[in-house]
Formats: C-alpha cells, sequence, structure tokens
C-alpha cells in the first residue's frame, strides 16, 4: 500500500521549496522526515553500504584516535585560546 499525499502535506511541500519537510505522528510524537525519492536513496546508498558497514561505525575509532591525539599535543591547550573570527 503506497498512501497518498494529503492536501496539507502537498501544500507544506511547495512552501518547504523541496527542502526535506518534518512532520510529527499526532498519535505517537514521533517525528518523519519528509523528502522526495530521489533524495531518500542517495542518502540511503551513504548510509547503507553493501558490505554492511554504516560511517557510524567508525565514530568510537574516530573519537579515540582525536582523544590520543590531542592527549600527546603539547599545544592544545594554546590553540584553545584562539577564538573564532567574527564575521
Amino acid at each position: 500500500m503506497t498512501p497518498k499525499l494529503t492536501d496539507d502535506l502537498q501544500q507544506a511541500l511547495a512552501e518547504n521549496g523541496g527542502i526535506p519537510l518534518y512532520v510529527v505522528d499526532p498519535a505517537t510524537n514521533l517525528r518523519y522526515v519528509l523528502l522526495r525519492e530521489e533524495e531518500y536513496e542517495k542518502a540511503r546508498l551513504v548510509l547503507e553500504r553493501e558490505d554492511g558497514q554504516s560511517p557510524r561505525d567508525a565514530y568510537p575509532f574516530v573519537d579515540q584516535v582525536m582523544a590520543d591525539d590531542d592527549a600527546h599535543d603539547p599545544l592544545l591547550a594554546y590553540y584553545q585560546t584562539f577564538s573564532r573570527p567574527r564575521s
């Protein structure tokens, strides 16, 4: 079964200018993202790789590498004294 968009959702999509639309299920308060199929397929290719790996699988490793690097960086405290340029 493929549900059809309601008039309200069609209008909201049109007003949103092609940007993914966030919607809430009032019965469960769960949030969903409504986006064009082409956009979903692009995102799916990134998130569901054929080898079963997800980019998220690397997060703990990246966190550890960054923590190790920071722990052995004698200039880290100095770097942190800099502020971002104001625009």
